[in-house]
């Protein structure tokens, strides 16, 4: 589904989203960034996206 250029892409924001979860303050910032770092990652993997419920 990705092609290398893709999973280099999502490597790259998964390490930044890394690095801001690791330096937020905030319990509630981080847990956001590190939501988004393991969707970057999986991405990464060439894994489809998690679905994701809606109300």
């Amino acid at each position: 589904m990705f092609d290398d250029q893709d999973r280099a892409y999502f490597a790259r924001r998964a390490h930044e989203c890394r690095e801001k979860e690791a330096a937020a303050t905030d319990v509630a910032i981080s847990r956001i960034h590190r939501e988004m770092a393991e969707e970057y990652e999986r991405r990464a993997r060439g894994e489809e996206p998690k679905s994701v419920a809606r109300p």
